[in-house]
């Protein structure tokens, strides 16, 4: 009876295999009968084998269940368990696309954000530069740290330049923001920074260099940095031109009457403290009215200006005076020249030599040399504070002027 029960057993067996593999679906019904059967011959025979009969007890009804399904329904539920894990693996692989993405617009918002606090303290910073270099150091500085780039540099362009160099010529007809490709490989991205009357018609480009292409947002920033630093050249050009025209008269170059006398002051107190002496010499060319009168007024400027020319070239190559001289123009056609350290008497040497030079390098309209006459005091012996010692440099050059002009002499108290 046993026997009987295998039979049935492996017949189940092989027609529920056969109508899975086969997707036979009256096979897998009849291995499910025969299973049945089966089970009911290996109960029957259970006190025989222990082990067979619960071989038989569970294996039917797992065939059984088994049969009920075809081979399609199968591999439905493979392949719908793995589109499911295919699913939830791009489910996981766009979150982490995702929280990606948010770290980088972070990163940038982040960027962004220290790149306009840096253009607003920049602004802040403008405010305390006084002159064009300090501008410049500025700008070139601020494009180093916002476009992390090394070679930053700001051309002053001259149209009456002829040497220009690379840089120049790409860039010499820059109107608005742009890249460049340069001849070395490297890219370029350059802005205009100032341009116009106001800095003597020249035009001043602010570039940066690199091997790496530049992207949209790079040159924006660029141009921002531009608009920012063109606003600061402009006063820092303004405000040098202001203290020029404050400290050098517009037409010999020299110091102003404001100026020199500033100078003096200074040199004064520090004469004091060191108990040493300062010369003083007030200059005063000779005839000047005529010049004005004859040729008119723009021969009178021309001969201020060589005149003004001469003193400087004489001061700058007089190497024995080099550091020790000043000199300003104080009205007119009167000059002021002061000497650190010495006496009247040597200051008159120089002023002297500086007489001779005048005379036969500068001419008048007609032909004929121009002459100066000059008084020379000293301090503390001829005065003791600015006025005094004017005054008695004063009535030292009134003294050379009645004595015939073209002539130094020193105050006699």
């Amino acid at each position: 009876m046993f026997d009987t029960a295998l039979i049935f057993g492996i017949a189940s067996s092989i027609a529920v295999i056969a109508g899975i593999s086969l997707s036979i679906r009256n096979a897998a019904r009849i291995g499910t009968i025969l299973s049945a059967i089966a089970f009911a011959f290996a109960v029957k025979n259970f006190e025989n084998s222990f082990i067979q009969a619960a071989l038989f007890f569970f294996a039917p009804p797992l065939l059984a269940a088994l049969s009920s399904y075809s081979a399609e329904q199968i591999k439905s539920m493979i392949n719908l368990s793995s589109s499911f894990e295919i699913e939830r693996k791009g489910i996981i692989e766009e979150i982490r696309r995702q929280v990606i993405e948010s770290k980088k617009r972070k990163e940038l918002i982040d960027t962004q954000t220290s790149i306009f606090e840096y253009l607003n303290n920049l602004s802040y910073r403008f405010g305390f530069c006084k002159n064009t270099e300090d501008v410049k150091n500025e700008i070139i500085n601020g494009a180093k740290k916002i476009l992390n780039c090394s070679d930053v540099g700001i051309i002053e362009f001259d149209y009456l330049n002829t040497s220009k160099n690379e840089l120049s010529k790409c860039f010499e007809d820059i109107s608005l923001p742009c890249r460049r490709n340069m001849k070395d490989g490297r890219y370029a991205i350059v802005a205009v920074l100032l341009r116009g009357e106001l800095c003597g018609g020249k035009k001043y480009l602010l570039y940066a260099v690199r091997e790496s292409k530049w992207t949209n947002m790079e040159l924006r920033l660029l141009f921002t940095l531009s608009e920012i630093g063109s606003t600061a050249f402009q006063s820092a050009i303004f405000y040098e031109k202001i203290e020029e025209e404050a400290v050098h008269d517009a037409l010999t170059g020299l110091a102003t009457r404001r100026a020199i006398e500033k100078i003096i002051s200074k040199e004064l107190a520090l004469s004091r403290r060191a108990e040493r002496l300062l010369a003083v010499s007030i200059l005063d060319i000779d005839r000047f009215k005529k010049v004005n009168d004859t040729w008119g007024h723009e021969a009178g400027d021309d001969i201020l200006c060589k005149f003004g020319n001469a003193i400087k070239n004489f001061i700058e190559n007089r190497e024995e005076v080099k550091g020790r001289i000043e000199a300003g123009r104080y009205g007119g056609e009167e000059f002021i020249i002061i000497c650190r350290e010495s006496d009247s008497t040597y200051l008159a040497s120089i002023i002297d030599m500086l007489r001779e030079t005048v005379k036969n390098s500068i001419s008048k309209p007609d032909g004929t040399p121009l002459m100066f006459s000059a008084g020379v005091c000293e301090f503390p012996l001829h005065g003791s504070n600015m006025n005094e010692l004017f005054l008695n440099a004063d009535k030292a050059l009134y003294h050379a002027k009645a004595s015939g002009r073209d002539r130094v002499r020193i105050f006699a108290s």
